[in-house]
């Protein structure tokens, strides 16, 4: 199901409305030629077709429709998505393709390193701290307020970290992994220097926000890290390598999985970091892109809203898929 929803700031009083449509899918799948005779019937200039036709078939047509999308009427059905000017080539869509591809590379690589640096600190810092070898293990050095959700009620947050540790370090395939596991059997999970190396950058982040620095002599640490990542006094850690967009133009995240209230929560705190820097005079707009299940959906939207009207300054338009 696909469920779309808008929400807008307004006038006290304001009124959220939400529409769910659900179809049956039934589009037949296309030849490269009938892809190509396609995009050219809506009004795509094609200077060499045997060169599009190449282009598709190392590219895709689903990947590549994403770049002809803003040169499309796209709002009225009887239009059937073509081109709103006479004078869009293919080779102008390609060049603008592997302009994207190149910069995606660039921020990619760079984002690369700062994640490396990032959990090398955390790695290094706390387990020198605390002189221990696994002292994410350790559940007094962490927030374990309760959280909210169907499927983790009565979980505190670390417990359900903790799952989520387990599960990564479950499905990893890495041989430093797979030695620990045949060489040692306790602890179950292997060191940080080997587990927080395989976490996702958004199970890493969620070990960081729920660490209790008030355990410990965060002016010690902070000389120790001064000038990195960790010496912020950011409260939020977020994954940027799925976020574009320009300040005031409007800016696009998607992430696969924005659904439980902490994440929801997460998602709010990193929102109103961008208000705070935002200095383009404009209004802050941000495109969420995420999944869901049908029947999460409506208590997902119910926890948006909720922590929505706690903050200021921003527009928000909220799309779960599933």
């Amino acid at each position: 199901m696909t469920s779309h929803a808008s929400l807008k700031n307004s006038a006290p009083g304001e009124v959220f409305e939400f529409f769910f449509i659900s179809m049956k899918y039934a589009k037949k799948p296309l030849s490269i030629s009938q892809q190509v005779d396609k995009l050219e019937n809506r009004g795509l200039i094609i200077d060499d077709r045997s060169a599009m036709e190449g282009y598709l078939s190392i590219i895709s047509y689903y990947r590549f429709r994403a770049y002809t999308y803003p040169f499309q009427d796209n709002i009225h059905p009887e239009m059937d998505h073509h081109f709103i000017r006479n004078n869009i080539r293919f080779s102008d869509i390609i060049k603008l393709y592997y302009f994207d591809k190149k910069l995606r590379d660039l921020l990619f690589k760079t984002l690369g390193e700062i994640e490396v640096a990032l959990r090398a600190k955390i790695i290094q810092v706390f387990s020198e701290h605390y002189g221990n070898s696994h002292w994410f293990l350790d559940n007094s050095i962490f927030n374990r307020k309760e959280i909210y959700g169907d499927e983790i009620r009565g979980l505190s947050s670390y417990e359900f970290l903790e799952s989520e540790i387990k599960n990564e370090i479950t499905r990893s395939n890495e041989d430093f992994i797979k030695h620990y596991k045949d060489k040692y059997g306790d602890p179950e999970l292997p060191p940080a220097w080997m587990t927080l190396e395989v976490l996702s950058l958004g199970t890493l982040s969620r070990l960081y926000k729920l660490l209790f620095f008030d355990f410990m002599d965060i002016q010690t640490i902070k000389k120790t890290i001064k000038g990195d990542l960790l010496s912020s006094d950011a409260q939020a850690l977020v994954n940027t390598v799925n976020t574009v967009g320009v300040m005031g133009k409007g800016i696009t995240i998607e992430d696969p999985y924005i659904r439980f209230p902490y994440q929801i929560k997460n998602l709010m705190e990193f929102i109103s970091m961008l208000v705070k820097i935002n200095e383009s005079g404009n209004p802050l707009q941000l495109h969420l892109i995420t999944w869901n299940t049908v029947e999460h959906t409506p208590d997902s939207i119910d926890d948006f809203i909720q922590e929505r009207r706690r903050c200021k300054g921003f527009t928000v338009t909220y799309i779960p898929q599933s």
